[in-house]
């Protein structure tokens, strides 16, 4: 497929990232992610506008309010830049990237402050329902994948 899109390089040798975010419901994951996903946008958009020093002495809020575009909205980063949802969402994400080739998948799965407790049961759902429908003995006899 890259050939065809005209890349010299294999689409199995880049490193895909994706912020992931895993809930029981596809609900849930659009209530937990959109604060700090928004955060993350506002300031990804912020430190765009330093050419040299940070933003360590200044304020967000008066770069929120003077601003001259809006962010990227949460809608567009959770439907092209982010996995988020159930654990079958993501099972699919994923294997739709594999289908297409890629072969090197990272995720962010903290961001923008949210709190651990729902990172860390994002990461427990990855760990448990995700990764396993991903590894080579998820293989059928015939060469399916399983669910």
């Amino acid at each position: 497929m890259a050939g065809a899109a005209g890349h010299e390089m294999s689409m199995s040798r880049i490193p895909f990232f994706r912020y992931l975010y895993v809930a029981e419901s596809a609900e849930q994951a659009r209530r937990d992610t959109r604060e700090a996903m928004e955060w993350t946008q506002d300031m990804i958009q912020w430190r765009g506008t330093f050419s040299s020093g940070s933003e360590v002495y200044q304020r967000l809020d008066d770069f929120r309010r003077t601003r001259t575009s809006p962010p990227t909205s949460y809608e567009h980063i959770a439907e092209h830049r982010a996995f988020f949802g159930t654990p079958v969402d993501v099972v699919d994400k994923i294997r739709a990237l594999q289908a297409a080739g890629m072969e090197q998948f990272g995720c962010n799965f903290a961001f923008g402050g949210m709190p651990h407790e729902q990172v860390m049961r994002s990461m427990e759902l990855f760990a448990k329902e995700v990764m396993p429908k991903l590894q080579p003995e998820a293989t059928t006899i015939d060469g399916s994948l399983s669910r």
